[in-house]
């Protein structure tokens, strides 16, 4: 006669029964938390939170000193967290972080320290200069290496004379296209179109229409958040803003600014609310 035996439930089998479930992820968040929420989120829930300040650096949300030793500069990572972006739909962490780039089970928040843009865009360069860009990207591509990216040199001509400015940014050759660049990313790039700019009355700061992105203009929703008239902006850095002065004249009738690109005036849009 065949004996049928029972195990019981303080076997080995059964250890995983016995083992706690991770505990339920909250919704809502403080903008910068304590260092156990973060260590808990990425390692349970492998959530990661990210502020973009207004010079496109990126840095961890609970990074308490923003200087260049402490952005993220490997633009392997970089070219990832941008191009994946897009409005956050998810249930955690809206109102905190109004973008989520999802890469694999990883979920990437970010925030802008700019409440008005969805982009930063960190230079702006000719496009029959990009043999320098594309052999660096290359680079970067090949060995998946850490780069830094400074200023992109510009600082360095600031004290000459318009002219000499001029040709040194590379604005002087009116016929050539542009394109500015994403973040401090060398990777990503969005075309230049001098009828897209726009300025804040308030701030002073300048904007560029965001087109071409893939998910942030192909989704629709919360747009009015970001910008009037449902349009979609990426802040310029600063130092794009000092290349584009030079080409800036002010109407006083219209009360605005115009910008003299290819021999053509371009009105800048105003950003009144």
């Amino acid at each position: 006669m065949t004996t049928i035996t029972t195990s019981t439930s303080s076997g080995s089998g059964n250890k995983d029964s016995c083992t706690p479930s991770p505990p339920r992820c909250p919704t809502t968040k403080s903008l910068v938390e304590t260092k156990q929420f973060y260590e808990e989120q990425a390692n349970i829930y492998r959530h990661y939170f990210y502020i973009v300040d207004s010079r496109g650096r990126v840095y961890l949300e609970d990074c308490k000193h923003h200087n260049f030793i402490t952005q993220l500069r490997d633009q392997v990572f970089l070219r990832m967290l941008f191009s994946l972006q897009r409005f956050n739909k998810s249930p955690y962490f809206q109102n905190e972080s109004p973008f989520l780039s999802p890469c694999g089970k990883e979920s990437n928040y970010m925030r802008y320290e700019d409440k008005r843009c969805v982009l930063v865009f960190g230079r702006l360069q000719r496009d029959d200069d990009r043999v320098t860009a594309t052999k660096e990207a290359s680079d970067i591509e090949r060995i998946g290496s850490d780069m830094g990216v400074s200023d992109n040199g510009m600082s360095q001509i600031v004290d000459k004379d318009d002219e000499e400015k001029r040709v040194a940014l590379g604005l002087q050759d009116t016929y050539q296209s542009h394109s500015l660049f994403i973040g401090q990313s060398l990777l990503l790039k969005h075309p230049f179109d001098p009828s897209m700019l726009y300025v804040d009355d308030v701030t002073g700061r300048f904007y560029h229409r965001v087109t071409t992105h893939k998910y942030l203009c192909g989704e629709k929703g919360s747009d009015e958040e970001h910008a009037s008239d449902n349009v979609k902006l990426g802040l310029l850095h600063p130092l794009i803003t000092q290349q584009l002065s030079e080409l800036l004249i002010y109407d006083e009738v219209k009360e605005q600014f115009v910008l003299k690109w290819q021999e053509k005036l371009f009105p800048v849009t105003r950003l009144v609310d």
